[in-house]
Formats: C-alpha cells, structure tokens, sequence
C-alpha cells in the first residue's frame, strides 16, 4: 500500500494495525529522499557531514495553531516559523 498523502506517514501504526503485517508500506516521501541522496552521491555533492538540518517553516494559516500540531507531530521544538 502506498501512503500516498503526506500526512499518513503519522498515521502509519493505526494503518499497520488496520491492514494487517503481510501489506507492504511504502512512503513516497522516503523513496523520493532516498533517490534524492543517490542522485546527490552520484555527483559527488552529496554533504557527509552529520551536521543538524537548519528548518524553516513559512505557513499562511494561524502560527500558533501551526506550531503546536507540527510540534506535537514532529515530536520536536519548532525555532524558525515565519508568516508567508
């Protein structure tokens, strides 16, 4: 089964339960990040460094709501959020 939205990577364990363990999973965000970081290897541009990623947020909806639901999915403190 493809996890075709991007939201339903958080849903994963209720789907998993609900599918069963013999259905595949596959999140196309990973696939694409995962052909991204070949391509990027490929050409020698690809940063090895294990560095911190530096994210952005530019949102156009309420900024509180925004950070509270991203933080409480992402399971982390949100510093860079800006109103687009």
């Amino acid at each position: 089964m493809i996890l075709w939205c991007t939201h339903y990577p958080f849903l994963e364990d209720f789907i998993r339960k609900a599918i069963g363990p013999e259905v595949s999973l596959i999140d196309p965000a990973k696939e694409a990040v995962l052909q991204v970081k070949k391509i990027l290897n490929i050409r020698g541009i690809l940063n090895s460094r294990n560095r911190q990623a530096n994210h952005s947020f530019f949102i156009r909806g309420d900024i509180n709501k925004f950070r509270n639901a991203a933080e409480n999915l992402l399971k982390r403190k949100i510093k860079k959020l800006q109103y687009d």
